[in-house]
């Protein structure tokens, strides 16, 4: 079985390859070198302790079991929080080669009007979203 030719891709950073399931619900995280391997192993270990005590909100997640390697995480759209000004700014220019842009990107991210919680200046270029459940979490949290 091929990762790439099986599962929809959906991006990439320094460590990882990212892939939605057939089901849509879940997303695996492929690792393309060792820190990519640790990345899974530790957001698999945050996850797991933070369902004791945390500040912060994290997708589920857990290493498959047959190579302790790739990461299976709950699908999340990414939210792109933006100000009340900002918001304001963009829907008078709505003519402009920068609404256009940011309108054609829109469909990948939930566009959220007004400050982020606390915890959010907590992960890492603030990368959280929304699960399948509309509940806010952190979906990019290893390193």
């Amino acid at each position: 079985m091929s990762v790439d030719k099986e599962y929809k891709y959906l991006g990439s950073g320094r460590n990882r390859h990212v892939f939605l399931l057939p089901s849509g619900r879940n997303v695996i995280k492929v690792p393309i070198n060792e820190a990519g391997r640790t990345d899974n192993y530790l957001e698999a270990v945050r996850f797991k302790k933070s369902s004791i005590n945390s500040y912060a909100s994290y997708a589920r997640c857990r290493l498959l079991n047959f190579n302790q390697a790739c990461l299976i995480m709950e699908y999340v759209k990414p939210v792109l929080f933006i100000s009340e000004s900002y918001a304001s700014q963009m829907h008078k220019e709505a003519r402009s080669t920068e609404y256009c842009t940011w309108f054609a990107e829109q469909d990948k991210y939930t566009i959220v009007t007004g400050d982020s919680p606390d915890w959010v200046k907590c992960i890492d270029c603030a990368q959280v979203g929304l699960n399948l459940k509309g509940k806010l979490v952190a979906y990019d949290y290893g390193n």
